[in-house]
């Protein structure tokens, strides 16, 4: 019912994840017209963008990447090519690449995603040791350290895999 909803509704906006979307492909959803198409909360693999893009010429794909405790989403990119990037910061926030020590790297070393400004909560609720070890502060900036390895990213946007 929700795949038909949208295209009776000429909806031009979608936001979703990756399974909401899976899902609306299994309906049979076929945007009529330009969509912008904002996919987050969980990973947006080759295959489910080639599949969003391939609907319609004027679908317009954006990768959101953020952890709930960075208030959902902090970075986005564009999804123009079969790589598929973090891309780069929204307003009010910054990502830093660290080392084991929290000490910042230069693009294109392999570090640890750290998400500092606005969004990033102040810790865990009653849970003292693990917000200690996950909430530190980065030249006075407090960062959530997202337990993420960022490899070697160029100047268009991050990538990130799983540590």
């Amino acid at each position: 019912r929700v795949a038909a909803w949208v295209v009776q509704a000429a909806v031009d906006g979608l936001q979703a994840t990756a399974t909401t979307v899976r899902r609306l492909l299994a309906a049979a959803w076929r945007p009529s017209g330009a969509v912008r198409a904002l996919v987050g909360g969980e990973a947006l693999d080759a295959d489910l963008a080639g599949r969003l893009r391939a609907l319609h010429p004027a679908l317009s794909l954006w990768n959101m990447y953020g952890p709930t405790e960075t208030t959902v989403w902090s970075t986005c990119d564009e999804v123009a090519a079969e790589q598929i990037s973090i891309g780069s910061p929204i307003a009010n926030t910054r990502c830093h690449v660290v080392d084991a020590a929290n000490r910042p790297l230069p693009p294109g070393v392999i570090g640890e995603l750290c998400i500092g400004g606005a969004g990033v909560t102040n810790g865990y609720f009653d849970q003292p040791e693990r917000t200690a070890g996950r909430f530190v502060a980065l030249h006075g900036d407090p960062v959530h350290r997202t337990c993420r390895i960022c490899p070697p990213y160029a100047a268009r946007g991050l990538s990130t895999r799983a540590c």
